[in-house]
């Protein structure tokens, strides 16, 4: 959908394209607020695994159009990784 700002993540490729998933719902208290779900970050020996994107490099784009961050971690997944840096 053209309206939608996302036509700029076709650089980042299919790889990615083929994850990223967009719904629109009527909500009046949501009304121009966009709400983005982003892969996890990786940990232990999923961080060796390839995505087939450059993770950091889409999040970089997301963080340079946002007014806030807001991030959301697993209590019983306490491994900080090497993709957190």
């Amino acid at each position: 959908d053209k309206s939608l700002p996302f036509t700029q993540l076709s650089c980042f490729g299919n790889a990615f394209l083929t994850r990223f998933e967009c719904a629109r719902l009527p909500s009046a208290p949501l009304q121009g607020m966009t709400l983005i779900d982003t892969p996890g970050i990786l940990s232990g020996e999923k961080q060796r695994v390839k995505r087939g994107y450059e993770f950091e490099t889409i999040v970089r784009w997301f963080a340079d159009r946002v007014d806030m961050i807001i991030m959301l971690f697993d209590v019983a997944k306490l491994d900080i990784s090497d993709e957190f840096r």
